[in-house]
């Protein structure tokens, strides 16, 4: 789940294309939420027909290595004790003859791009450029797309938002538990679009486990789907969208205190965080691990009085605030304002990047000052900020890559197995960056147990666990894990002639919509 930030770069929270677009006319980029999660640019046309997701796995609990060769397999939920078991041009006119006029040449009749709304056409902006909300072929851009553990949402140009894949717990949010994708007609104009309130346009989108949020034109936040840990954030552990009447009006908005807003939502596994207006930082849902940076292990928005005023936000010290958030799986990151990272919960592996497997946010005394930053190289800061599974990666200021957490199949892409940080001596200036074999800036990254990087080119290269085909490079295997896998070894994924990639996403954060300092 990787997040975008005022003053920082665009990024991108679980399969390409992922990143999340930004609000108010903002830009889409390229992101989490933990591993389960948010948003990306995408292609010209409408969602079209897609697989069907595998049925999901139920949430589970604390440290345990990803099964499957060292990683996740497709079917099981991650655990805090163990984790995841997974346009023709019109011609010229004639040349007139001696003493008479031209000819008139071809007159082209009304067509796409000339701002006028015709019937085969979705949307005509007045021009022939796709990324801008209406495609060259008329129709509605893909402006975002969030990946969830077994779903996909993506939002439209015009706002409209749909979602498939798996819907046990209604995370399609169309009052049913019915999955789509699997089967034939069920895709394009036969897939509804979600209902979250008259006059409500979302303007970003995260992907949780089994859960999916909104924000909204308002700044509302929004989620539907498993309730479980109350990461829904709605004081009570039912699900909502898996039966009428629960989307739309009757969906309520969450709670974030006395006229706060948000202007960011990052999801993990089973718990959500919002940067609200004031650049504080609000966590709710599951946190065995201390996730939701509170000092305690008690889930909240599970029951009455835990959202709103009820909630704390999350303790950075004196005068500190957050600009950007990131949850991977179980543990949640922040860039401060002074631009330090500060990363809390499960560290089993090292994920928190302080040099020990110990968790933060579990108990008292762990947060505010307490909680030192990530050490990131000298007079390093982050540009993009990616909290996946069970690692975490930056880009930094001066555009090198650094992973760091769980290596077990090569997802730090730094040609061994070894995890890093969760010892002494292995952060900062002793942490090598990610060898991509070449110079171009990574606009959009995403990490979940497979990391992909968006260079400026519109390229993209994958690596880390790719036993199902996830690295995009036509076969299977862990890329990352050995001795010369990485730079010019690593190929890039063929995505089709003449077509580029936008951004990564696997579904964890929006953009923030952006104010550089507190409301």
């Amino acid at each position: 789940m990787a997040v975008t930030a005022c003053g920082l770069t665009a990024r991108g929270d679980r399969r390409a294309v992922r990143g999340s677009s930004a609000g108010d006319g903002g830009e889409a980029q390229g992101g989490q939420a933990p591993s389960s999660g948010a948003g990306g640019q995408a292609g010209d046309d409408d969602v079209s027909e897609s697989a069907g997701a595998s049925s999901d796995g139920g949430a589970a609990d604390t440290g345990g290595a990803p099964s499957g060769a060292g990683a996740p397999s497709g079917a099981g939920a991650p655990s805090e004790a163990g984790a995841p078991s997974e346009a023709g041009a019109p011609s010229a006119g004639g040349v007139g003859g001696v003493g008479g006029a031209g000819g008139a040449g071809d007159v082209e009749g009304p067509g796409c791009g000339d701002g006028l709304l015709q019937p085969d056409e979705a949307c005509d902006d007045g021009n022939d450029a796709s990324g801008d909300g209406c495609s060259a072929a008329c129709q509605w851009d893909v402006a975002e797309v969030a990946a969830g553990m077994f779903h996909t949402c993506a939002r439209r140009g015009d706002g409209a938002v749909k979602c498939w894949g798996a819907n046990t717990y209604g995370q399609l949010g169309l009052g049913d538990t019915d999955s789509r994708g699997g089967m034939p007609n069920q895709m394009g104009d036969n897939l509804p679009a979600l209902d979250l309130g008259p006059g409500r346009t979302p303007v970003g989108l995260v992907g949780g486990g089994n859960h999916a949020c909104a924000l909204l034109d308002d700044h509302s936040v929004k989620c539907w789907g498993q309730n479980l840990d109350g990461q829904l954030g709605v004081g009570d552990k039912k699900d909502r969208g898996d039966d009428p009447g629960e989307m739309g009006d009757n969906l309520p908005a969450v709670d974030l205190g006395a006229g706060r807003t948000a202007i960011s939502v990052s999801a993990g596994w089973s718990h959500t965080c919002a940067l609200l207006d004031d650049h504080s930082v609000k966590c709710w849902g599951r946190n065995v691990n201390g996730q939701l940076g509170l000092g305690d292990m008690d889930f909240r928005g599970t029951g009455p009085n835990q959202m709103g005023d009820d909630l704390d936000s999350v303790d950075f010290g004196p005068d500190r605030f957050a600009i950007a958030i990131s949850c991977g799986l179980l543990h949640t990151c922040a860039v401060l304002d002074d631009d330090s990272l500060r990363c809390w919960g499960m560290n089993t592996y090292g994920q928190l990047g302080l040099g020990d497997p110990d968790a933060r946010g579990d108990e008292p005394g762990e947060m505010g000052d307490a909680l030192d930053p990530v050490t990131l190289g000298d007079g390093r800061s982050v540009a993009i900020l990616e909290a996946g599974a069970y690692q975490t990666c930056v880009v930094l200021d001066d555009g090198a890559l650094k992973c760091w957490g769980y290596n077990g199949v090569g997802g730090l892409g730094l040609g061994d197995p070894d995890n890093r940080g969760d010892e002494p001596g292995e952060m900062g200036d002793d942490l090598p960056a990610v060898d991509l074999g070449l110079t171009e800036a990574v606009r959009s990254l995403s990490s979940d147990n497979a990391t992909c990087a968006v260079f400026a080119d519109a390229r993209m290269k994958c690596f880390g666990f790719g036993f199902d085909g996830e690295l995009g490079i036509g076969e299977s295997g862990s890329r990352g894990d050995e001795p010369g896998e990485m730079g010019e070894d690593l190929p890039f994924v063929d995505v089709g002639a003449g077509r580029t990639v936008l951004a990564a996403t696997n579904g964890g954060a929006t953009p923030v919509l952006c104010s550089t300092t507190p409301a």
